[in-house]
């Protein structure tokens, strides 16, 4: 092979492995971007939690916002926005000591009971 073939090869060689690197670290879509508040609960949030209304009222908005940055939004200008709108909706009683937030308890129709009943007795012949 002439030493302009092994040329071509390596220029090549180098176009692909750029292009591959390119490819491979773009940049995660944040699909919560430019969604209003309402909208961040009912995709982030309704789940679980029927409404927003007290699910931040243990909490402040410090902590709020760093709790929902780390666990539900996809940026922290989503986590600000959701954080907001849930103390607005009577968010910001103060203290959690020694219980826990509504944030991580499900919904009370979460856990349905079983509507199996067991087996009927069987009668001995």
């Amino acid at each position: 092979m002439s030493a302009f073939g092994r040329a071509v090869k390596v220029v090549l060689g180098i176009v692909v492995v750029i292009g591959l690197q390119n490819s491979l670290s773009g940049h995660a879509e944040d699909f919560d971007a430019g969604k209003s508040a309402p909208q961040l609960f009912a995709s982030n949030c309704s789940t679980c939690h029927q409404t927003p209304h007290g699910l931040a009222k243990r909490m402040n908005s410090g902590s709020l916002d760093r709790f929902l940055r780390e666990h539900y939004t996809a940026s922290r200008a989503s986590a600000d926005t959701l954080s907001a709108y849930l103390m607005a909706q009577g968010g910001g009683g103060g203290s959690s000591h020694g219980k826990r937030s509504a944030l991580v308890s499900p919904a009370p129709n979460h856990r349905k009971r079983s509507t199996l009943l067991p087996p009927a007795d069987i009668p001995n012949h």
